[in-house]
């Protein structure tokens, strides 16, 4: 760190500071000599090998500090026999020796323990044991034993008899002095986990389309009570077994498995469509805000270009009826975020989801394509939503700040846990290495979200703007991971009110009776509402003003882009990487 110590000069400091280091080390075993002497000590520590130590680093520092051999031949031991090369070997061998001499130590203490053990029996009892017939001592310590008496026999003296005067003793019978050993037993595993991970619902068969009534989908959960009859109807089945069969469909497997020449004509359509709405960013520019860090007017602009281009891209899906159209191109309409707030959550990420769910009600996107739309459609809207979020600063929706999974999304971890699920390299630890996630990012979504995450921060460090994320990296496997986010995904996204009351229902994913109606409440569209985003729901059966600044009832309270704030960041600081926080 300074260049001074680079120099001639600065070698030869570092040299002696590294000497004095070591040699503070024999302070400890030069007091026991003196105590003790030299032959008590290097029994009891091995003196001989741990010199040896000291000699052989010493030597290697020696030849460092010196730049032996190629200062005098340059250029010759660039690759192999430089200094500092040699300087490590001694140091290894270094180590060898002062592990032999830890073994050595080891073993005489083991030894003295014994031979004390033997003493200790004989004194305390006053009578012989024959430890061998007991199977308490080794052959090297019944050995000991036997020699420990003054005379080969089985007698030993009394306490008023003379040295030379023997009485018969019977040996002694430790079984009922020693306490009985018996093994430690291993504590019998739980056969079933105390929260175990949602199960994967069997998924329907799509019903036939003349079944079908297509209509316009509109919101219904207005109220708990229309939360608490949707978590219980086959609608919010469908998700979950539509969810959670993509998450079980790439189970260990990486993005490159899915090649592009393969996929299926329908997944490439849905790819093209996504590629058009890419080219729309570049037709509504963003406005001057004059570096405000909150949502760009422009994303308006943006969406009404979105609107005016979704029958073409449905019938590009060989649709061709106007009301169907009408139904799915409503889910894609609302998966790039709110016009009206300017915001991105999770629920539009469901949206989407629920847009390909009615492709596939529609026998468009068979079952046999689901790898390709996790491994290939979802990543290409993760990478349009991260240019719409990085274009119009889209506000996250329903943010609670750090203590949050994601901004944005939710979906990339929990199908990203699944691929990892039996990694032989990749642990959860391994998202807090930059060569791990810039090598297997592209493979993973796991890591490519955490990836993104990190570069849209303006602080470095996952512990400092992504608590959660570092918590979660402390699960021992992936296992645990994969089951923790699908706990996730069922309570904090299909069993938050928050998220679901803007969920859209219509005939493939239908609403069931008893569900509340934006007619029968009053309630505007969402696409219709006021500047402000500013909804009447049913809360504890009262009409309650829904509004995005509030916290925890209805969307959390209202922040900048976080993506906003670090490019804004960087184009006042010039473009420079993340500020580390002090101390980090």
């Amino acid at each position: 760190m300074m260049p001074v110590f680079s120099t001639t000069k600065g070698r030869i400091v570092r040299f002696a500071l590294y000497s004095l280091f070591g040699l503070s080390a024999f302070a400890g075993p030069a007091h026991g000599v003196r105590v003790h002497g030299w032959a008590a000590q290097n029994q009891r520590q091995s003196l001989a090998y741990f010199i040896g130590l000291g000699i052989i680093n010493f030597t290697g520092a020696a030849i460092y500090a010196a730049r032996v051999p190629e200062r005098w031949c340059p250029k010759k031991f660039d690759l192999w026999g430089a200094s500092h090369q040699i300087l490590h070997v001694l140091v290894v061998f270094g180590a060898l020796s002062h592990t032999i001499g830890l073994v050595k130590a080891f073993d005489y203490w083991y030894k003295v323990r014994e031979d004390g053990a033997v003493r200790l029996l004989v004194e305390i009892t006053g009578r012989d044991v024959n430890f061998r017939s007991h199977g308490l001592l080794s052959s090297r310590s019944h050995h000991i034993a036997k020699h420990f008496h003054t005379r080969p026999s089985t007698k030993m003296p009394t306490a008023t008899s003379s040295q030379d005067s023997y009485v018969p003793s019977n040996h002694l019978d430790l079984s009922q002095k020693l306490p009985r050993l018996t093994p430690r037993q291993k504590p019998k595993s739980r056969s079933t986990p105390s929260n175990p991970a949602p199960e994967t619902p069997l998924l329907p068969p799509p019903r036939p389309v003349e079944e079908l009534h297509f209509t316009r989908p509109s919101r219904r959960i207005l109220s708990p009570k229309d939360q608490d009859i949707f978590l219980a109807s086959p609608s919010y089945t469908l998700l979950v077994s539509f969810i959670f069969t993509l998450s079980d469909s790439i189970r260990d497997t990486p993005i490159s498995a899915i090649k592009a020449a393969e996929l299926d004509p329908a997944v490439s359509s849905v790819l093209t469509v996504l590629d058009d709405a890419e080219v729309l960013i570049e037709q509504c520019p963003p406005e001057d805000t004059g570096g405000s860090r909150f949502g760009n007017k422009a994303f308006r602009d943006f969406v009404d270009a979105v609107e005016a281009s979704l029958r073409q891209w449905h019938e590009r899906l060989n649709i061709t009826d106007p009301a169907a159209i009408d139904e799915v191109a409503t889910y894609l309409h609302h998966s790039f975020g709110n016009r009206t707030r300017i915001d991105y959550g999770s629920g539009h990420e469901l949206n989407f989801m629920i847009w390909l769910l009615c492709l596939n009600r529609l026998s468009i996107l068979k079952s046999s394509t689901f790898p390709s739309l996790v491994l290939a459609v979802l990543p290409r809207y993760l990478r349009l939503m991260r240019t719409i979020q990085m274009t119009y600063y889209l506000e996250p929706a329903g943010s609670h700040g750090v203590w949050g999974l994601d901004d944005y999304q939710f979906l990339p971890f929990l199908f990203g846990a699944s691929q990892l699920l039996h990694h032989p390299v990749i642990r959860p630890l391994s998202i807090h290495q930059p060569l791990i996630l810039e090598e297997y990012a592209k493979d993973y979504l796991y890591l490519d979200q955490v990836a993104f995450v990190n570069s849209v921060k303006n602080v470095e460090g996952l512990r400092w703007h992504s608590p959660m994320l570092d918590d979660i990296s402390a699960a021992k496997s992936w296992e645990k991971v994969e089951a923790g986010m699908r706990r996730m995904f069922v309570a904090e996204v299909l069993g938050k009110l928050p998220v679901m009351q803007h969920f859209l229902f219509g005939s493939m994913v239908p609403a069931v009776e008893g569900m509340s109606t934006e007619e029968e409440l009053g309630i505007e569209r969402e696409e219709d509402e006021v500047s402000g985003g500013e909804v009447v729901v049913m809360q504890d059966g009262m009409k309650h003003v829904h509004t995005p600044n509030s916290w925890g009832d209805c969307c959390g309270i209202k922040v900048p882009s976080s993506v906003g704030a670090t490019l804004e960041m960087k184009k006042r600081m010039g473009g420079e990487g993340l500020r580390r926080v002090p101390f980090d």
